[in-house]
């Protein structure tokens, strides 16, 4: 007798002999061999699927990132003795992207999680919402109270980072 249903084929409760009346017994366990029968089956086609990775969303939240630190650094006056100011923003953006993800996919690989580096940059990048929100509400309304800043910087980044 096999485990394993064909969705194509009723189930085998229903070609046994009738007694009359079927006991609930014998309908609780015919429906739960269909409801196995219905996950095996959705199992087997999810697993040949590939995951869909996408990059557009994360990596429009680093232009984002480089946009709002660009705006920040040139309302404080920020000078930039080696370079430019668009090159360190798009520096410190890139590199916190591509460096967070390595370091989270290096401690993922240890602990025998299986995700692949682009799901991981993907994950990153998203996270960059709270970061991108709160330096953004910190550089339009500059306040004397650095409390408020760390305040945004916790609940909105906090909410970021626990998602990943």
């Amino acid at each position: 007798m096999s485990t394993v249903l064909d969705l194509g084929s009723p189930p085998e409760e229903e070609f046994a002999p009738s007694t009359g009346g079927q006991s609930d017994a014998t309908t609780d366990s015919s429906s739960d061999a269909i409801a196995a029968g219905i996950s095996s089956k959705i199992g087997q086609e999810m697993a040949g699927q590939p995951i869909e990775n996408e990059l557009y969303g994360p990596l429009m939240l680093v232009f984002t990132l480089v946009a709002v630190l660009l705006f920040g650094m040139k309302s404080t006056g920020h000078v930039v003795r080696e370079g430019t100011l668009i090159g360190t923003a798009i520096g410190i953006s890139f590199f916190y992207l591509f460096g967070v993800a390595f370091l989270l996919f290096t401690v993922a690989y240890f602990l025998s999680v299986r995700v692949s580096l682009v799901q991981m940059i993907s994950l990153t990048g998203y996270g960059l919402f709270g970061p991108c929100l709160t330096l953004l509400l910190a550089a339009i309304w500059p306040s004397d109270n650095e409390m408020v800043f760390y305040a945004l910087w916790l609940v909105l980044c906090g909410l970021s980072a626990l998602r990943i």
